[in-house]
């Protein structure tokens, strides 16, 4: 397109006027006239704007004149046009901020910013492409944001791409599977991932009961457990059960295995070992009553379950005797077992014999007090 010479009128030109309705006609009209140069005129009340109000040229004693709509060069109007833009406000704008096209000028600024170097990024990192899809997700899935993330307040797609850059998370594709599984930063689902948490309602509740393992912590959670501390007593009397006994059995086996040597239990007492035992694994109900927990089961209410334990369990058959008649058991760890001491070796002591060394009466006697 020709370029034009600019004039900038202070006031009327005293010829008939016609006005051209589309600016394309009136350029063309103003190539074949080959007019010299271009009138700008601005209204009465806007002299000092930066944009005419119309564009003028004379031909034959006739005025012929375009609306400019905004735009300061007809060179800048058939631009505007070429790429797109509905108005001259968007198109200055648009050239202010570097863009040459509406479609990537109108994209960014609907994403929510006029820089375009963040818009090129964010549409490089897929904020821009999947962000109708994202909104779309939030509310079909509205139980699986994160808690205290409000999606209202992620209208744009730089919105979306500032708030998941600020919380580490380095695409979009990384974000979207971590925001819907209700992690709201990256450190956070990275550290889940690597101890194998899914979600992070299971991983900030793990978190909150010291629990680091998914194994714990849905074992834990089928058991109604509290905390870690009640778990590993829960862990440490379950693997005494061997799967074959209550937890109040394993827990009194336990006690006996590593009860004082040579002493003797009736069932009274056996029961008192194991309330006593059991105390510190007493919880505080809803009530606020203490109770052993629920998962703590239970087998040995009367007498004669207490007496079929000690009859039955071979473990503390291997640490004691139970005698039926008298109703009590006898913590008997090898006594009843012949042990051979070779005199001679205590006597010297762990010396050489060829070297003239002598045995030591006290030596014997030593051991014999120890034993």
């Amino acid at each position: 397109m020709k370029h034009f010479e600019y004039i900038t009128l202070t006031g009327e030109l005293p010829f008939p006027q016609m006005e051209i309705a589309d600016v394309q006609g009136f350029i063309k009209l103003a190539q074949l006239l080959e007019s010299p140069c271009i009138f700008v005129m601005a209204d009465g009340e806007k002299e000092k704007s930066s944009a005419p109000s119309f564009f003028l040229f004379l031909d034959d004693r006739t005025l012929y004149k375009c609306n400019a709509a905004g735009y300061k060069t007809l060179e800048e109007y058939t631009e505007a046009i070429k790429n797109n833009f509905p108005d001259a406000v968007s198109y200055y704008d648009a050239r202010k901020n570097g863009f040459t096209y509406f479609k990537e000028y109108d994209e960014c600024r609907r994403a929510g910013t006029q820089d375009k170097s963040a818009y090129a990024k964010a549409m490089r990192l897929g904020y821009i492409d999947n962000f109708e899809k994202f909104i779309q997700r939030t509310q079909k899935e509205k139980e699986k944001i994160p808690p205290g993330i409000d999606p209202v307040n992620l209208t744009t797609a730089l919105a979306l791409y500032d708030f998941a850059s600020a919380n580490g998370f380095k695409d979009f594709g990384d974000f979207e599977i971590a925001f819907f599984r209700g992690f709201s930063n990256q450190p956070e689902a990275e550290d889940a991932r690597k101890k194998g948490f899914i979600t992070a309602q299971e991983y900030q509740g793990a978190l909150r009961m010291g629990i680091t393992s998914p194994k714990e912590y849905h074992e834990a959670k089928h058991h109604n457990i509290a905390n870690k501390k009640e778990y590993d007593k829960f862990i440490f009397l379950k693997r005494n059960t061997h799967g074959r006994f209550s937890f109040d059995e394993a827990h009194l086996v336990n006690a006996l295995k590593m009860y004082e040597n040579g002493k003797k239990l009736s069932i009274n007492k056996l029961r008192a070992l194991l309330q006593a035992q059991q105390e510190e694994y007493m919880v505080q109900m809803e009530n606020g009553e203490q109770s052993l927990p629920p998962w703590y089961s239970q087998k040995l209410k009367t007498d004669d379950d207490f007496q079929m334990l000690l009859r039955n369990n071979h473990e503390l058959r291997d640490h004691g005797t139970y005698d039926e008649e008298g109703e009590y058991y006898e913590v008997k760890r090898i006594l009843d077992n012949k042990i051979f001491i070779d005199g001679a070796n205590v006597a010297y002591g762990g010396m050489n014999r060829d070297e003239h060394a002598k045995p030591k009466l006290a030596n014997i006697l030593a051991i014999s007090l120890e034993l």
